[in-house]
C-alpha cells in the first residue's frame, strides 16, 4: 500500500511540474475584451490600488487596460545556410578584411554601426562560390568599438545568413 502511494504521489507531482508555464504571463480572472476598429483592446478590474493614466494625442492608457499580444511578433525562422565568415584583424588601424566562403553566389550586405546604434557605413558586394575577400577601411572613423552586421542572400533560394561581429578600431 504505502509503495503505491508513493507511486501516485511521484505521478501526481510529475504532472503538476510539467504544467507549469515557462513564459510570464498574467491571466485576467475579471474583466473582458472587445474588438474596436480592428484593435483588441482587454480590460481588467481588482488588479492595482492605484490608478495612473498616460496620455497622448491619439492614446489614452489607464491601468487595468490590457496590451494584447500580437503572435506575429518574434524571431524570424531563418533557413539555415552552410558558410562560415571571418572578420579579422580586431583590433585594426585601418583595413578590416571580411573573408566569406559560401557554397552558392549571391550578394554581401555589410553594415558598419557605432555603439549608439547609428549605421555610418553600408556596402554592398557580389559573391560567387567559394571563398571571397573583401575590405572595409575604417581610416576615416575615430578609435573605438564598432559593430559589423553581416547579412548573405544567396541568388539560388531564400534562406539566409547573418552575423554580427565587434571590431576594435585603434589609432
Amino acid at each position: 500500500m504505502k509503495r503505491n502511494l508513493i507511486v501516485v504521489f511521484w505521478l501526481m507531482a510529475s504532472f503538476v511540474g510539467h504544467s507549469q508555464s515557462v513564459m510570464p504571463s498574467a491571466y485576467n480572472s475579471a474583466g473582458g475584451s472587445k474588438v474596436i476598429g480592428g484593435n483588441t483592446y482587454e480590460w481588467a478590474f481588482a488588479e492595482m490600488m492605484l490608478v495612473n493614466t498616460a496620455v497622448t494625442p491619439n492614446v489614452i492608457v489607464t491601468s487595468g487596460v490590457l496590451q494584447p499580444v500580437d503572435p506575429n511578433v518574434g524571431l524570424e525562422d531563418l533557413q539555415a545556410i552552410k558558410g562560415q565568415v571571418n572578420v579579422f584583424p580586431s583590433p585594426t588601424t585601418d583595413l578590416l578584411t571580411i573573408e566569406t566562403t559560401f557554397d552558392n553566389s549571391g550578394k554581401l550586405y555589410y553594415l558598419l554601426i557605432d555603439l549608439s546604434g547609428k549605421t555610418i557605413s553600408s556596402n554592398i558586394a557580389s559573391l560567387t562560390s567559394g571563398t571571397t575577400t573583401n575590405t572595409l577601411s575604417l581610416s576615416t572613423y575615430p578609435a573605438g568599438e564598432y559593430l559589423l552586421r553581416i547579412l548573405y542572400l544567396p541568388v539560388c533560394n531564400s534562406a539566409k545568413y547573418t552575423q554580427t561581429f565587434k571590431v576594435q578600431k585603434i589609432n
